[in-house]
């Protein structure tokens, strides 16, 4: 149920959430009608999938090392700070965090239980036998979870 949530609350943003960042960051602060509250503490950016790059013409990803992902002089934001992609259909997670706030062993054990429910989530969603529509997948804007699974149950009765 956790990820038809997850996924109905993502759907519900409108265009993917570009305004938020066009009123935070790009509105002058004498335009801005909005009051930001505290940042949050975690932030997260997914890459992108970069699977099959050795037959792409244009792109490639390098091999060499790329040095450091953040200057020493950085302001960090957040206090963690997540960043993951797919390169040849296996998922890579970056870690930044301030080391004298954070253990190591405790990074890497937040790291193993992210692993565990991502697993945990896959064999979920992959041991489904059929689709399952959610909310977002209909253009009624006043339908409800609950009408949905009603509406499911009616069908199933039939």
């Amino acid at each position: 149920m956790a990820v038809k949530t997850v996924k109905d609350m993502l759907n519900r943003i409108p265009d993917k959430g570009i305004g938020y960042g066009v009123l935070k960051y790009l509105t002058t602060p004498e335009r801005k009608t909005i009051q930001f509250g505290k940042p949050p503490e975690i932030g997260f950016n997914y890459l992108g999938q970069f699977n099959d790059t050795e037959r792409q013409q244009m792109f490639s990803l390098s091999g060499l090392a790329s040095g450091k992902d953040i200057t020493p002089t950085w302001q960090r934001e957040q206090t963690l700070d997540m960043s993951a992609m797919v390169r040849q259909n296996q998922l890579y997670f970056h870690l930044s965090y301030p080391p004298s706030r954070f253990q190591t062993t405790t990074m890497k054990q937040l790291l193993h239980a992210l692993k565990q429910y991502l697993h945990q989530i896959i064999k979920h969603c992959t041991g489904k036998q059929e689709t399952e529509k959610t909310v977002s997948d209909f253009s009624s804007k006043s339908l409800t979870a609950e009408d949905l699974d009603n509406i499911a149950s009616f069908v199933e009765e039939l």
